[in-house]
């Protein structure tokens, strides 16, 4: 089971990384790539326990491959193919089979706890073929039956998610065909990838620096992100390396660097809220890994509350153009006085 599990995660991985570029190019939606393996069970296969009674359940591995597509923060559409697992009992001289496999469509309905964490159920169908073997002699049956599951995902970053979830099918097979019916429940982990087919965006990191007198200065940085995404780009990490340059120069001691993160008002007010906090926390770390001190920056995130006054962006009715109306409010703002030190050395030196 160990090779099995290593095997099936090192293809799909391998597969994500190649053909990212291909699909980031070509398609224009959010979609994503997933695989999934755990515990599956069937109820009442009879004929097929190890034990005395036939109505026992039968616990097997079970497998899947999942692509998706991501209407909005709410909703997602998943098309995927299931294996339930195979069953093999040895009776007299015969080996008796049993396997299932199928695909299914379902939609995700998605509730967000906190921060990278969500709650989602999965309604649909699942159309199977099963396959049986009694007696060397060999039927096979196909029908198509309803799913639910529930389960939870955490986003591990921009690109990558991962997922524990349960899924329940009810009669599958048929009694009266093939001699068997049978419900299946699954517990798997997952991973999934979604393709990041998102451009540069077209606003463009800031930085100003003005001389208020002879002495003092007041800097002012504004580091733009992507849709739902903390992680710095390389153009920003060019933009704060400008930003540490330049407090090189200025004597800030008495004073705060202010590093404040804002996200849109797309989604939950709490989930933003833990969006801009991150996005604020990654260039303070990324300054202090420069050689700033963490005693002079403050930091803070303040979710949506400047994007909640984007009434222009309100009235926009289309997702795609709702998000990019409002790239300009997923931002961290650095807001720095201090006296211009002409001959003093700098107060930090770089790690």
């Amino acid at each position: 089971m160990k090779k099995i599990v290593i095997i099936v995660f090192t293809v799909f991985i391998s597969f994500c990384y190649n053909i990212n570029n291909v699909i980031a190019n070509t398609v224009k939606n959010n979609w994503y790539l997933g695989s999934k393996i755990g515990w599956s069970q069937y109820d009442n296969l009879l004929g097929f326990s190890n034990t005395e009674k036939n109505d026992s359940k039968v616990n097997k591995l079970g497998s899947g491959l999942f692509i998706g597509y991501k209407e909005n923060n709410i909703l997602n559409f998943e098309l995927g193919y299931d294996w339930l697992g195979l069953v093999s009992h040895k009776q007299k001289n015969l080996i008796n089979l049993f396997q299932a496999q199928g695909i299914q469509l379902s939609a995700k309905i998605i509730c967000p706890i906190y921060g990278s964490l969500d709650f989602y159920s999965r309604l649909g169908a699942i159309v199977t073929r099963i396959d049986v073997k009694k007696n060397n002699h060999t039927e096979y049956f196909y029908n198509a039956t309803p799913l639910l599951s529930l389960g939870g995902e955490y986003k591990l970053n921009n690109s990558w998610s991962s997922r524990l979830e349960y899924q329940f099918t009810k009669e599958i097979g048929n009694n009266d065909i093939i001699g068997q019916e049978t419900n299946n429940s699954m517990l798997v982990f997952g991973l999934s990838y979604l393709f990041n087919k998102h451009k540069s965006t077209e606003i463009i990191d800031k930085i100003f620096v003005k001389r208020l007198n002879n002495q003092r200065f007041h800097l002012k940085s504004k580091i733009f992100f992507k849709y739902d995404d903390f992680t710095l780009q390389n153009r920003s990490k060019m933009m704060l390396n400008q930003v540490v340059h330049k407090l090189k120069f200025i004597q800030y001691q008495n004073h705060y660097a202010y590093i404040i993160g804002y996200a849109d008002f797309i989604g939950k007010k709490q989930y933003n809220l833990s969006l801009s906090k991150k996005r604020s926390d990654i260039v303070s770390k990324y300054l202090i890994l420069q050689g700033i001190p963490e005693k002079h920056l403050y930091i803070q995130g303040l979710g949506s509350t400047k994007s909640e006054n984007h009434t222009n962006c309100k009235k926009i009715k289309n997702y795609k153009l709702l998000k990019k109306c409002l790239a300009s409010d997923r931002v961290v703002e650095i807001d720095i006085t201090g006296y211009y030190a002409h001959l003093l050395k700098p107060f930090f030196t770089k790690k």
